[in-house]
């Protein structure tokens, strides 16, 4: 047989591991004997699977050959590469995204508010934070022979989402709590604690969270830090604005020039306190001094190791300081036996009491006619008898309630306003004490310890040591009302 017809001159060679099959072709083989019909013979005796996509191109091979009859080495068939799954990710909502950083407006933006910057996402209960899309399998790929190559499934999703966050049947991401949305080592979440690694400056703005915020560093002059409960700053508090309805702790201290200020209706401790004016709804706790402030301290004020130089104290509970003064007689000021935060409220229920109890006189004057006149009324008239007598027992309950939150308002300050100041080493000069309308500034310092309070008839008195109780009197000059 001649080399032009013999077909093993015909080869099928499979390259790569099967992922190409190649013919060869000599140029001299005689095209009356070569068919598509006879590579796809040949192909299948190599394992080569053959689809129509295979025999096509060999019929396109044969065809070529024939017009052209040279030698001939052409691919007619490859793998099905696999196709790897797609990973599973998050698709966030508009500005949801937490692991972005948001835009800020640039130096020539002229309605730039660079004390109101954000750049943290704050959520509320059923807001959509994104679209949680799972992992996907992937397609199986197949070698030249039909061997099947099994493709890789999609990574899972690096984040996952906790108990605060729920996911619905289609995938969508809600928030089940109101807080901050953060990423913590891969968990997302919304927390109630807002950290701030730096400064609340101007890379911050201003802060107004409903929760707990945590400052690692300090607080800049002018800016404001809000939060619905705690406040804890690591550093140093300049000139700015705190309020939290929960407590606040700053290990460092408030450096206010007279232009900070804070309202804390919890307790409150700093490291020590200058130039601040403001109020704490309960104990405040100062570790060095309290220089110049105006405050208003709604339990105990807890110095021991601190000196009170300068300002205005109002001290519901007591105090228990170091020093009070200065051996340079810098004027200080303690108001002593009233109650500021309970104050307020008893005067709104005292308002409340007055405005029930002239309603309700009005309405039994009213109701007195109409009884009075009662043969002559219609059934329309008589009908208002009742509802008066309804309005009237309304109000009369509800003046009940008021009545005893002032009475509990009143022994509650009784309990609260109580004189009892401790000074462990000196009282000075031109300390001056506010009570019970008399106001009263000691002429000389007072070697400690040193006790003021009230004897049993409600006079203030101060003890020395273990002394005995002495009328404060004897070393204080009275200047009249106390303001």
């Amino acid at each position: 047989m001649s080399q032009g017809s013999d077909t093993s001159a015909i080869r099928i060679v499979l390259l790569d591991n099967g992922k190409e099959a190649r013919v060869s072709i000599p140029g001299e083989f005689n095209p009356k004997m070569l068919d598509a019909d006879l590579l796809v013979t040949l192909a299948k005796s190599r394992g080569v699977a053959v689809d129509y996509e295979v025999h096509k191109r060999l019929e396109e091979i044969v065809q070529q050959f024939k017009k052209d009859q040279v030698d001939t080495n052409e691919s007619f068939s490859e793998w099905k590469q696999p196709q790897r799954g797609l990973p599973g990710r998050i698709e966030w909502a508009p500005d949801m995204n937490p692991t972005s950083t948001p835009a800020k407006k640039s130096d020539d933006e002229e309605s730039a508010d660079y004390y109101n910057l954000i750049d943290y996402i704050c959520v509320t209960k059923g807001d959509v934070i994104g679209t949680w899309h799972e992992p996907t399998d992937g397609v199986d790929g197949a070698d030249v022979t039909g061997q099947v190559i099994a493709a890789k499934a999609g990574k899972r999703c690096p984040y996952n989402c906790d108990n605060t966050l729920e996911i619905d049947s289609d995938g969508t991401i809600r928030a089940r709590a109101d807080g901050v949305l953060q990423i913590d080592n891969g968990t997302i979440k919304v927390s109630r604690l807002l950290e701030v690694n730096g400064y609340v400056d101007f890379s911050t703005g201003n802060i107004d969270f409903d929760g707990t915020i945590m400052v690692r560093r300090g607080v800049r002059d002018r800016f404001y830090v809000k939060a619905t409960e705690n406040i804890i700053i690591e550093g140093l508090i300049e000139a700015a604005s705190l309020e939290c309805d929960g407590d606040l702790l700053c290990r460092r201290g408030m450096v206010a020039k007279n232009r900070g200020q804070i309202m804390i209706r919890g307790n409150a401790q700093f490291g020590f306190l200058e130039n601040v004016r403001g109020a704490v709804a309960g104990n405040l706790t100062v570790q060095r001094e309290i220089l110049n402030c105006d405050l208003a301290v709604g339990k105990e004020l807890i110095a021991n190791a601190a000196a009170v130089i300068g300002g205005t104290l109002v001290v519901t509970a007591g105090m228990h300081v170091r020093n009070l003064g200065t051996s340079g007689e810098t004027p200080t000021t303690i108001v002593l036996g009233t109650v500021p935060f309970l104050s307020s409220h008893l005067k709104e229920h005292k308002q409340i009491c007055e405005s029930l109890a002239k309603q309700i006189a009005a309405k039994n004057e009213y109701l007195q006619i109409l009884k009075q006149a009662e043969q002559q009324l219609n059934a329309i008239d008589k009908k208002q008898i009742t509802e008066s007598e309804c309005q009237i027992r309304q109000l009369e309950e509800e003046l009940k309630t008021h009545e005893s939150k002032r009475d509990a308002i009143i022994e509650e300050m009784k309990l609260r306003s109580n004189v009892d100041i401790h000074v462990e080493q000196f009282l000075h000069p031109r300390v001056t004490l506010k009570y019970n309308g008399r106001t009263m500034t000691f002429m000389n310092t007072l070697r400690g310890s040193v006790h003021i309070c009230c004897d049993s008839n409600g006079n203030l008195c101060y003890r020395l040591g273990e002394g005995r109780l002495r009328p404060i009197d004897e070393v204080t000059t009275l200047q009249g009302e106390a303001a």
